[in-house]
This record gives C-alpha cells, structure tokens and sequence, in this order.
C-alpha cells in the first residue's frame, strides 16, 4: 500500500508549494524567510516573467503573489521585505475555485499555499524556540 505522500511530490518542483504541508492534521507548517527578492523565472509556459521570491529556510524558493505579500505584511506588521528576513510565519493549504473556461462557465477547485494573516501560536513558539537557543 502506497504512504501518505501529495502527487505533486512525485513531479520535478522548482518552487515551494503546497504540496510539501502534510497531508494529515491541520496541514499547516511554520517555516522562516530568509530573504525576499525580486527575480526573474521562467514559467510553466517557458516563458520569463518577474517574480517575488522568497528564499525559505530548508525548502525551495517560494513565488510569492501578491495575496501571500498583503498576508505576511498584515503578520509581521511592515510592508517592508527586508523587515522579514529571519521571520516566521505559518502557511496552510487551502482550497481556491479558479476559472477554467469563462465561455462555458465552467470553474475547478485547486489547493494553493496561502499565508496566515497574523502570528500564530505556532510561528510565535517557533520564534521563542529560537530566540532561546
């Protein structure tokens, strides 16, 4: 019998994403921001674009969109990235019901990864957890 692991785990991924939260329990995971930049990626359809990157600890960049952006600014209270370096948030799954087809109407729901908007327990005990070692 196969174990619990997300498909896309499976896929050769460039960037963090939501399949790397576990599957069981709340499905949320505390992780640090090392920096936040400005770089240019290629993507899904080969082509380069300007992106937000964040560089997360022990996990792969993480492309930043502007909705993770308001969140993580509202968290850590400043709008300034350099504010973030070495701060930690909480990021969860959620569900989000996207556009397939405008002509048909015809619409999907896909799982992407989505900041919280204030410090939660969990970021909070990590950042005391590792201001005190």
């Amino acid at each position: 019998m196969s174990e619990n692991i997300h498909w896309r785990k499976l896929q050769n991924n460039d960037f963090f994403g939501e399949y790397v939260l576990p599957l069981e329990g709340t499905g949320e995971m505390v992780i640090r921001i090392l920096n936040v930049e400005k770089s240019v990626i290629t993507n899904s359809e080969g082509k380069k674009e300007d992106a937000t990157i964040a560089t997360v600890e022990n996990q792969k960049p993480w492309i930043l969109n502007n909705i993770n952006q308001r969140r993580i600014s509202m968290a850590l209270g400043s709008s300034n990235v350099a504010d973030w370096d070495g701060k930690y948030i909480t990021v969860y799954r959620e569900k989000w019901l996207t556009a397939v087809d405008l002509i048909k109407q015809k619409t999907q729901t896909v799982e992407t990864l989505r900041a919280y908007y204030e410090i939660s327990p969990e970021s909070e005990k990590a950042l005391l957890d590792a201001a005190s070692k």
